[in-house]
């Protein structure tokens, strides 16, 4: 099942979950987290998207953050995917909060403006490291 902001996670009950942290790619025809809802199996997400994030109140940026961290809380896993080409400022500090939870895992393209310093955290902290979302998916159907 994929959970959104609309879902009150206190009330959400699951074994196995993945938060999808990342990029937003709101233009595209098939989003990256599409394709994992789709490709992964075995496990209930959290999806964060919301269409219209940059016209929240700020009542409503509250409870969606607040939705966001309860909800990476909560999780099995976060994973994070950085898309070449994208900046992405706010997954970048939920990657920092994720180092030491043991539970994230990272996709970063190429492309990504800020590769190499991903790349040395997910070192760092021993964090699964993948440059494919396909790869990513892989290995979760394992």
């Amino acid at each position: 099942m994929v959970f959104n902001s609309e879902h009150a996670v206190s009330m959400i009950q699951t074994k196995k979950s993945i938060f999808l942290a990342g990029s937003m790619d709101l233009s595209k025809k098939v989003s990256w987290r599409k394709k994992v809802t789709l490709g992964v199996n075995g496990y209930d997400l959290f999806d964060p998207t919301i269409n219209n994030h940059d016209f929240l109140s700020k009542d409503e940026m509250d409870s969606h953050v607040n939705w966001e961290l309860d909800a990476m809380s909560k999780s099995t896993l976060v994973l994070f995917n950085f898309l070449g080409g994208s900046f992405s400022p706010i997954s970048l500090l939920e990657l920092g909060l994720n180092c030491k939870s043991k539970k994230a895992l990272v996709v970063c393209e190429r492309g990504f403006y800020k590769y190499n310093y991903v790349q040395t955290l997910c070192v760092k902290y021993n964090i699964p490291f993948f440059e494919t979302l396909t790869d990513v998916i892989n290995n979760l159907n394992k």
